[in-house]
C-alpha cells in the first residue's frame, strides 16, 4: 500500500506515522512509538529525510535535540495512506457483526496493554520464556 507508491519500506512508514500522529518529536521519542530498534530507527529517518517526507531542526530550547517533523509532501504522504489504511480496515470490519466488532477491540486493548508492560521491561520477556534465559545479558566490553 505505502510501498509501491511511496517507495517506503515498513520501518520507513512506522516511523512516518509515528512523526505524523505525535511529532514533531525525536528519533528516541519515534522509538518509543514504533516497534523498530533504533538503529533501524536511524536508517528509516535518513531515509525519510533523503526523500523530502520529513524535516530535522535543531530544537531551539535543547540545542542536543533534533526535533523531526513531516514536510508538506510527507504530510501529504501520511494522509493519504491513513485515508486508505482506514478504508481497508472499515471493510475488513463490515464481516464482523455489532458485537464482534466490539468484542475485538476490547480484545485488543487488552492485548496492547500487554504488550506495553511487555515490551517496556527490557527483561520481560526472558521472565516470560522461564529460567533458561532468566538473567542472561550479553557481557559488556569491559565487564567480567
Amino acid at each position: 500500500m505505502y510501498g509501491s507508491k511511496y517507495g517506503l519500506r515498513p520501518s520507513s512508514w512506522k516511523a512516518m506515522a509515528a512523526i505524523g500522529r505525535y511529532g514533531p518529536m525525536s528519533a528516541k521519542e519515534v522509538c518509543a512509538h514504533t516497534t523498530v530498534e533504533p538503529d533501524k530507527v536511524t536508517r528509516a529517518v535518513d531515509r525519510l529525510v533523503e526523500m523530502g517526507y520529513v524535516n530535522r531542526k535543531q530544537d531551539a530550547v535543547d540545542r542536543r535535540r533534533v526535533a523531526l517533523s513531516l514536510s508538506l509532501s510527507g504530510r501529504a504522504a501520511y494522509k493519504e495512506i491513513e485515508r486508505i489504511t482506514r478504508l481497508v480496515e472499515l471493510a475488513l470490519l463490515e464481516g464482523l457483526s455489532r458485537q464482534e466488532r466490539d468484542g475485538l477491540h476490547a480484545a485488543l486493548g487488552k492485548l496492547e496493554e500487554r504488550a506495553s508492560g511487555l515490551l517496556t521491561d527490557r527483561d520481560a520477556w526472558r521472565r516470560v520464556a522461564g529460567t533458561k534465559y532468566a538473567g542472561k545479558r550479553r557481557a559488556r566490553k569491559g565487564s567480567p
